[in-house]
């Protein structure tokens, strides 16, 4: 039996093996570049020849692996989980803004197909914060050693302190989680100005909260120009809606690479990213007044904001994107050396 199987941009950092090593066809290859449903069946099986299977815990591909894992129950742990983030119950509703009936069946599937294979095959969990290992052990019944807390990092090494932008600008972006309305209801009545990235799924609830024209919208732009903007960016606004996940921690790294200073909801996905008054300024998720005098002391005081950018970026130092993944694979050989 061979060793590791991965999927993902991990799989290529990492230099294991990935589906593509087993196709002999390109037209396979094709389909399998093209269908994430494909992908996950693919993974599944041709991991029976593997110790260890390493994917990332959500989207399509990981849902597919697990449907036939629960259908098929293999008897042995061989799965690693990179970027574990499973929902809570209470918080499927709020993930899939209204659509109740989509809300219900992600939870169903969690409860009744991911979480009984997990319960069997799962070697190692990769938890984004150090909260979700006792609270997610609970939710899956599984042993709470098996979750692994490693943080997303905020730099990569070479990284420097870009110059701090000098505008009345506020930047707001995002694709998931997004308060939308406590954004808005900061900005208006102020001086500066609001620039909004959002996903063409949020479009219509952005475009109804902007009636007034407070914000100038994007969407769906790509990442070098949200990178320009950043740089652009007086103050970085990070307000996300409480969910009991882990969320924003690449909206963090994407304000720290940046330089620009961050104000953000302080909700549970942030607690291990960002400390307030020392590296950003936090206000209580939906607390649209205190958000606002947050940005408005940064855009006063250039001084204020220079020390918790500078804050920010040497606390980010002490742990890159290279040592981030050296940790990754350090967790793959060791769920390697328990497979069985």
């Amino acid at each position: 039996m061979s060793s590791v199987l991965a999927d993902s941009w991990y799989a290529r950092e990492l230099r294991l093996r990935t589906v593509n090593d087993e196709l002999t066809r390109r037209c396979s290859r094709r389909l399998i570049a093209r269908s994430a449903l494909a992908r996950g069946a693919a993974l599944w099986w041709f991991g029976r020849r593997y110790k260890v299977v390493a994917l990332i815990g959500s989207g399509t591909t990981f849902k597919m692996f697990m449907l036939l894992e629960r259908i098929s129950c293999r008897r042995r742990r061989y799965i690693v989980l990179l970027e574990f983030i499973p929902v809570p119950k209470g918080s499927w509703a709020r993930l899939a803004r209204g659509r109740r009936f989509e809300s219900r069946v992600r939870a169903a599937f969690q409860e009744y197909v991911i979480k009984p294979a997990l319960r069997g095959a799962l070697l190692r969990a990769h938890s984004l914060s150090d909260w979700e290992r006792e609270r997610n052990a609970a939710m899956f019944d599984v042993d709470a050693a098996r979750f692994v807390f490693l943080p997303w990092p905020l730099v990569l090494e070479g990284d420097e302190l870009p110059l701090y932008g000098d505008r009345q600008i506020v930047l707001a972006s995002g694709r998931s989680l997004c308060d939308w309305p406590t954004i808005f209801a900061a900005a208006r009545g102020q001086q500066w100005r609001l620039l909004i990235v959002c996903s063409g799924r949020d479009l219509k609830l952005v475009e109804r909260l902007n009636t007034d024209g407070v914000a100038d919208v994007r969407h769906d732009i790509p990442l070098h120009e949200h990178r320009d903007m950043l740089k652009d960016a007086g103050v970085y606004l990070l307000a996300l809606e409480e969910c009991s996940v882990s969320a924003g921690q690449i909206r963090v790294m994407d304000a720290v690479r940046g330089g620009t200073p961050l104000v953000a909801s302080m909700v549970d996905g942030l607690r291990d990213y960002i400390f307030d008054g020392e590296t950003a300024l936090t206000f209580t998720p939906r607390d649209a007044e205190r958000a606002r005098r947050h940005v408005n002391a940064l855009l006063d005081d250039r001084r204020l904001g220079e020390r918790l950018r500078s804050a920010a970026f040497a606390r980010a130092r002490k742990w890159t994107r290279e040592e981030y993944m050296r940790s990754i694979g350090d967790l793959i050989t060791l769920a390697e050396s328990e497979a069985r």
